[in-house]
Parts: structure tokens; C-alpha cells; sequence
């Protein structure tokens, strides 16, 4: 597998930057020190943007996630304080599954949904636990990419060319 990158976006409703990070640090295995996500055992580490509120954020989940996001988790979204995205260097399903396990324990730590920016595609925390829970590579995959076609005639992705 080629190395590439992908971006994803957690928002929530942490009151300010400092509640952020102890909601990390006390909810996680990860702690945040700069533009730096670290696991706190192993040799796991992410770059990180944090953006305060974006206005245009519900109506970004509402289409990214195929409408399938009920009117009270778009309301959060609409009222969500900061977004921290995660930006990854990926070259193996292990670094993969990293990614993926980090965009949990975000999930854990205060956020309400999450999207993969590169790939346009956005989850409920409740889909997102069920692929983390899921260690196949196909949903893996099929979750950080979008998938164009059907079982007939095949698919192709768009959102990780790399891979």
C-alpha cells in the first residue's frame, strides 16, 4: 500500500480548548500537546487542527451522511464549539486501524459525529463504534472511501487514490 492521507473531523461541544483536552486526556488513551495526538502507551501519534465553531458544519454532516443523521444529532452538530481534525499519514491496514481507533476515542472524549474529509463520507458515534469494533479490512476500507457502483458491475473508490 502507497502512503497517503486521510483527514478526519470530529466536532463537539467542549466549552473551551482547556476542557478539550482534559476531556481527552480523562476519556481516552490519547493526550493532546500542541498540533499533537499521542498515545499515551504506544508510539502512536497524530497531527491535529483544532477549528473553533463552523457555521456551515450541520449542513455539511446532513449531506456527507447521506441524510441518514436524525434532526436532534444535526441540532448538535449546528451548535458544536470546536472540530478536531486528524490528519494521517496511512501506508498499512495497521496505521488504518489506528485511524480508526483514534477517530473512537475522540468520539469518546465529547464528540458527537464523525467525518472523513477526504473521502466526504460522515458517521454517526454509533456507526463509528461498530467499525471499530469490526477489525475486516473491506469495512475498513469501504468506510474511508466512497464507493461508486454496485456488486453487479463492480465499484471503484473516490477519497483514498493511493490505496
Amino acid at each position: 500500500m502507497m502512503e497517503t492521507q486521510i483527514v478526519i473531523g470530529v466536532p463537539g461541544l467542549w466549552k473551551d480548548r482547556t476542557e478539550l483536552i482534559q476531556e481527552v486526556v480523562s476519556k481516552s488513551n490519547y493526550i493532546l500537546a500542541g498540533n499533537v495526538m499521542h498515545h499515551k502507551e504506544k508510539e502512536i501519534g497524530f497531527e491535529i487542527d483544532i477549528y473553533e465553531q463552523d457555521p456551515s458544519l450541520r449542513e455539511a454532516f446532513f449531506y456527507a451522511g447521506g441524510e441518514r443523521f436524525d434532526e436532534e444529532l444535526l441540532q448538535e452538530l449546528e451548535k458544536h464549539t470546536y472540530t478536531v481534525y486528524v490528519i494521517a499519514k496511512v501506508d498499512d491496514t495497521e496505521r488504518l486501524q489506528e485511524v480508526i481507533d483514534v477517530g473512537m476515542e475522540l468520539l469518546n472524549a465529547g464528540g458527537l459525529a464523525l467525518k472523513v474529509e477526504t473521502a466526504g463520507m460522515a458517521y454517526s458515534k454509533e456507526e463509528w463504534q461498530e467499525l471499530a469494533e469490526n477489525k475486516e479490512i473491506f469495512p475498513m476500507y469501504s468506510h474511508l472511501v466512497t464507493l461508486v457502483g454496485d456488486e453487479e458491475d463492480g465499484y471503484y473508490s473516490c477519497g483514498m487514490p493511493s490505496i
